[in-house]
């Protein structure tokens, strides 16, 4: 049974059948799920943190 993919998520990359997150590790062309990238893993907490404490302010 195949889900339907948000519309958000149409343009990420695909393994599986299930959407790669974007801080997902992808080794040798394929999603590592359930690890990050070292180099990805900072700037999704900073991108994602900044907003959070503006609107907490």
């Amino acid at each position: 049974m195949s889900r339907a993919i948000p519309q958000r998520c149409a343009g990420r990359p695909l393994s599986g059948g299930l959407v790669v997150p974007w801080i997902s590790l992808v080794h040798g062309g394929h999603a590592v799920f359930g690890s990050m990238d070292a180099a990805r893993a900072p700037a999704a907490f900073h991108r994602r943190a900044v907003p959070a404490v503006r609107a907490a302010a």
